[in-house]
């Protein structure tokens, strides 16, 4: 089932984190953000390392990645959106990114 990001940030509920390590990994094809973060819920502590709902969007140059990362520097407290039925799924970044999609519009135009 697709959410909308306005959907999921209002049934999801927001808890405090922390960022545990945020870097760009970089393989042959893309440049993506790997960010770790804990959380707590429930007096329970989770790990989490997803960063939008649903698909991320993948680059050929670093830039996007790393633009995304740097909103997420080590230590930093962060909000965390969890589902309330899975304490496992969740995401820090409520909203995709504008210019990733206007990309992904021009590259396919062409």
């Amino acid at each position: 089932m697709a959410h909308s990001p306005q959907t999921v940030t209002s049934t999801y509920r927001e808890v405090p984190g922390v960022v545990l390590s945020s870097r760009v990994v970089s393989d042959a094809d893309f440049d993506v953000p790997a960010i770790e973060y804990s959380y707590e819920v429930d007096g329970a502590t989770y790990r989490g390392n997803k960063v939008v709902i649903g698909p991320l969007l993948l680059m050929n140059w670093p830039g996007p990645a790393e633009r995304l990362v740097s909103r997420y520097p080590v230590g930093a407290k962060i909000s965390v959106f969890v589902d309330p039925a899975d304490p496992h799924t969740t995401y820090i970044h409520p909203r995709r990114d504008r210019g990733a999609v206007v990309v992904a519009v021009v590259i396919g135009a062409i």
